[in-house]
């Protein structure tokens, strides 16, 4: 049975050879969209955005002062860890949770660093955020954070002593 009777929807293979299959996963993994299902049994129209990874450049376990400003510096990869270059996405602050006690707040930066809640961008490839954490208690706590035009929230640890 061919899969567009099974799925009651139009299906196209585009198919990439070479490489042992390198080459099509490449192209795939570059995407700006992938099909969130494609399974026969759960037929979908729905796109949604690739999910980047997010690579830490900076020592998590590191206890920062309470009232101190704390950098987050990160990378943006795809699929398969190569860095994203910065000027074709932006990054946002979201919330500062306190992983201890489930409190939100809103991020704050000194002065007019962060305008917006961005990230701001360090080189081609990494962004930074500076957390003024002033009235912050001793703790564990995480940054909240966007890329812009992706719905998944990723989170950055910090400590506070």
């Amino acid at each position: 049975m061919a899969m567009s009777e099974t799925w009651k929807q139009q299906v196209v293979i585009d198919n990439w050879a070479g490489a042992g299959s390198n080459i099509g996963a490449e192209i795939a993994a570059r995407a700006p969209f992938f099909w969130a299902r494609c399974r026969p049994d759960r037929p979908s129209t729905e796109h949604r955005r690739r999910a980047y990874g997010v690579g830490a450049q900076y020592d998590a376990a590191h206890t920062k002062q309470a009232g101190s400003v704390v950098p987050i510096r990160i990378q943006l990869q795809d699929y398969f860890g190569t860095p994203i270059p910065n000027e074709s996405v932006q990054v946002a602050a979201v919330s500062v949770t306190n992983s201890n006690t489930g409190v939100t707040l809103v991020p704050t930066s000194p002065g007019a660093t962060q305008p917006e809640l961005f990230f701001s961008t360090l080189d081609t490839s990494s962004f930074t955020y500076q957390i003024k954490t002033t009235g912050y208690s001793a703790g564990a706590y995480t940054l909240d954070f966007v890329v812009v035009g992706d719905p998944l929230v990723h989170h950055a640890p910090f400590q506070l002593r």
